[in-house]
């Protein structure tokens, strides 16, 4: 119901769904690494920097909204699916979320834009890795 802020447990219980559902995703899977190792040197470090692009744009989006006390749900509702990797399901969450676009449920937007970010991370780094790996090869 709109304008009903959710009590303590609610936020709680909530909170330990999201983290249940979202639990490992945040790993960069070796099956993604593997795919990523028959690429270029080149393509691994774009693919790095694309990443690392999309995590400072949400990050971005995330610092304008905290000035403007916008919702976090309305920020989630805002980055574009096309951002979002397919990885583990992720733009599927987050299409879930902008469905919902729960305004009092910002609880579960940041646990999710957490999540989130640190995949990217996790992802940034491992294609730097292999971005490295494959520049001494040559």
């Amino acid at each position: 119901m709109l304008g009903v802020v959710p009590s303590h447990n609610e936020v709680t219980t909530r909170r330990q769904a999201v983290r249940k559902v979202l639990d490992g995703r945040d790993i960069f899977s070796a099956t993604r690494a593997a795919e990523f190792a028959t690429h270029s040197a080149e393509d691994c470090r774009r693919a790095a920097h694309n990443t690392a692009q999309v995590a400072r744009h949400i990050r971005a989006r995330i610092r304008l909204a905290v000035g403007a006390q916008q919702s976090l749900a309305d920020v989630v509702a805002d980055i574009s699916l096309d951002l979002i990797t397919a990885d583990h399901g992720w733009r599927d969450i987050f299409a879930g979320l902008r469905a919902r676009r729960d305004r009092h449920d910002d609880v579960t937007s940041a646990d999710t834009v957490e999540q989130y970010l640190r995949y990217l991370e996790h992802r940034e780094t491992a294609l730097l890795s292999l971005y490295r790996n494959k520049s001494k090869q040559h």
